[in-house]
């Protein structure tokens, strides 16, 4: 029986870290989803001020979101969505409306795949 807890418990401690991996890095990037949704839907009703609050809250997040990322997740995923945030910011600030959709549209994507890839499900297991 002792050489079957140890391992056990070993196992269950992976399990419970990949529980709450999973849980910090979906509740991170949500949050900087939620604020990007939010960003685009007052650029499609024209108020380019109140969406500058939001993009910079959700890029905010992002920066503070980066260094626990840095450790779980692939570093040239994050390096292609620190460029991905460097020209929605751009498009944003030139007010262009189709591509700051588009960008944003890319960023938001991106941001979910970090999230789906650090979920504990089989495919990710295997």
């Amino acid at each position: 029986m002792k050489y079957i807890t140890i391992p056990l418990a070993i196992l269950l401690l992976i399990v419970l870290i990949g529980a709450l991996n999973t849980q910090i890095t979906d509740s991170r990037i949500s949050d900087m989803v939620d604020m990007l949704d939010l960003c685009e839907t007052y650029v499609d009703a024209g108020d380019w001020d109140t969406a500058e609050q939001f993009a910079m809250q959700a890029m905010s997040r992002w920066d503070s979101a980066q260094f626990y990322l840095s450790v779980i997740a692939r570093h040239s995923e994050l390096d292609e969505v620190d460029a991905t945030v460097d020209r929605t910011i751009e498009s944003f600030r030139c007010r262009d409306y189709t591509l700051f959709k588009t960008e944003n549209t890319v960023l938001i994507g991106m941001l979910e795949h970090i999230a789906e890839m650090e979920e504990l499900d089989l495919k990710n297991i295997l």
